[in-house]
């Protein structure tokens, strides 16, 4: 790594660490919040960055505005408006990565009681997927923020969920993912068997099926992104990567299902909660391959919201329930780390993946 990408590397060693140590305060939060925004908005070179500034100029002289669908429409009008405005590809993505962690930003600090040990944890995951996926990130922000009102069930809750959805589609189209766990959360409390029984099934159905998540996947996205995802991914996937990625998945499922057993019942808890019954059905995708994983994203995000308030450095008459909670999650969080940029199980390793992150950016250029 050059000198200026370990100097930027050092310096978020330094501001996570700064998230642990002082669990609660507006500065740090903020001084996390606009480093996170530098690091991943000013970067000018990683894996998928050429792919990613293609899509936004051949996007600008090439959408048929009048043959926008309910798939990729927002992005087609954003990048055609930037371009209208003389944005190279830097100030857009910096502009959009800007409003996305923002956003993030706000949804952790509203909901989260330790909300600067969150902002740390992010930083180990999934900080680097949010400089690679670009066009991704703007969408997992909005649904991020909607998922907060499949807490509810009212009819109000339910127009916001599915107005952010058409947005969060809008700027990415695999999100429309998400309309399952819409339907996943119309199940009440009363119902909560019944729930169990349909995720079962719907595990199952995916695990089993074969061709109908292709077949499926086949009538909403381009032929050529079902081909990479269900065919060229597919065959570089292994039982070890499928039984890896699930027990990770698993591992968290189970310590939420744990914490919130033992703990008082919140809002957040059993959002959360539940949140983790609906992921269980993103589990079969990862016979495919690990690329899935981006699904659970946003409900880990809620997991470290809920899991970060238990946290405590005390370990001396302190209850088992708050250690187990932060071993956990410190321990959930370090190994999938390791396991995606340093083993190597997610097809990439950390010199192809986060490197290129410290190494290009605009702060490296200026040092």
């Amino acid at each position: 790594m050059s000198t200026q990408g370990w100097l930027l590397f050092l310096i978020t060693i330094f501001v996570v660490f700064m998230g642990f140590a002082i669990k609660r305060s507006k500065i740090v939060f903020l001084i996390q919040l606009i480093w996170l925004i530098l690091l991943v908005g000013g970067n000018t070179g990683s894996l998928d960055y050429d792919i990613n500034a293609l899509l936004y100029f051949g996007g600008i002289n090439g959408w048929d505005w009048d043959q926008l669908t309910l798939l990729g429409w927002l992005y087609a009008i954003l990048t055609g408006s930037a371009n209208d405005w003389n944005f190279g590809f830097i100030e857009y993505n910096f502009i959009m990565s800007a409003l996305s962690i923002g956003l993030i930003g706000y949804v952790i600090k509203k909901n989260t009681y330790n909300y600067n040990v969150v902002m740390s944890l992010l930083y180990f995951y999934p900080v680097i997927e949010m400089v690679i996926q670009k066009r991704f990130l703007p969408g997992m922000a909005v649904m991020l923020y909607a998922t907060q009102f499949l807490g509810k069930c009212d009819l109000k809750s339910s127009i916001k969920y599915l107005a952010c959805l058409v947005i969060a589609v809008g700027l990415h189209s695999s999100l429309i993912f998400y309309i399952l766990f819409f339907f996943l959360s119309r199940f009440s409390d009363r119902h909560t068997k019944l729930l169990k029984k349909l995720i079962i099934i719907l595990f199952l159905v995916e695990l089993i099926g074969g061709q109908l998540v292709p077949m499926i996947a086949g009538e909403l996205f381009a032929a050529d992104k079902i081909e990479l995802y269900f065919s060229t991914y597919a065959e570089k996937s292994s039982w070890l990567k499928f039984i890896c990625w699930a027990v990770l998945h698993l591992y968290f499922v189970g310590l939420v299902c744990y914490i919130y057993r033992k703990s008082d019942k919140t809002e957040l808890g059993f959002l959360t909660y539940k949140l983790n019954l609906y992921s269980l059905i993103i589990i079969p995708l990862y016979t495919i391959d690990p690329v899935f994983m981006r699904f659970y994203r946003i409900v880990l995000i809620y997991d470290y919201m809920y899991l970060s308030g238990y946290m405590t450095w005390k370990f001396s008459n302190n209850s088992s329930k708050n250690i187990i909670a932060t071993i956990g999650l410190l321990l959930g969080t370090f190994i999938y780390f390791y396991v995606w940029y340093c083993a190597g199980i997610g097809n990439m390793t950390f010199e192809k993946m986060a490197q290129p992150v410290f190494e290009n950016n605009i702060l490296a250029d200026i040092l």
